[in-house]
């Protein structure tokens, strides 16, 4: 009964330590998974606007009468169209006044070279 006893116990010890090396080995390999994942970061973005566009549609259908329905819809039509004309429109006003920008930046530093080639000359 004694021998028992002292295989119980020892099967118990070894348990214990072999219990608390899998909980060591498992935080270790969560640390190092959520490293990983930090590093890869992943960013997802989701246009909403057609969904929501296509849903009040719907809805507009539902509820309206066909030819009220027709009507809203072309003129939801042209002032998106309108819209669009007019963000390019400003798109392009906002390019050309980054490049006439970058062109004046490119012009001033052509001309601080020339100024400090006149100098380097006139020193020399």
């Amino acid at each position: 009964m004694d021998y028992l006893f002292d295989y119980l116990l020892f099967l118990a010890q070894a348990v214990t330590v072999v219990v608390a090396i899998l909980m060591v080995m498992s935080a270790i390999a969560s640390l190092s998974m959520k490293r990983q994942h930090a590093e890869g970061g992943h960013l997802e973005v989701k246009k909403l606007n057609e969904r929501l566009q296509h849903l009040k549609d719907g809805v507009r259908q539902a509820v309206l009468h066909p030819s009220q329905f027709k009507k809203v819809h072309k003129q939801d039509a042209k002032a998106n169209k309108k819209e669009a004309k007019e963000q390019k429109k400003a798109d392009r006003k906002s390019a050309d006044r980054k490049s006439a920008e970058e062109s004046g930046a490119d012009r001033k530093s052509a001309e601080e070279s020339g100024a400090d080639r006149k100098s380097a000359e006139e020193s020399g």
